[in-house]
């Protein structure tokens, strides 16, 4: 597996797995916000309901993401 990281244009780069860390600052972060209203604001309603984690070492599994490459 080839891993690489891509600050610019990430949403619009076609990927296999695209793994994002989230803390419980993540509204403060502008790749994160980017990334929610890129999905039409599944990262927010996944955190409120508690199946996005913003705790350490915790992972969670998003399949077939609508908006994101």
């Amino acid at each position: 597996m080839r891993c690489i990281t891509a600050p610019q244009q990430w949403l619009q780069n076609p990927c296999d797995v695209l793994v994002v860390a989230v803390s419980d600052q993540w509204r403060n972060s502008p790749l994160l916000l980017e990334l929610d209203q890129s999905t039409g604001g599944v990262v927010t309603k996944l955190i409120d309901a508690g199946e996005i984690s913003t705790k350490p070492n915790q992972l969670t599994t998003l399949y077939s993401v609508i908006g994101v490459a």
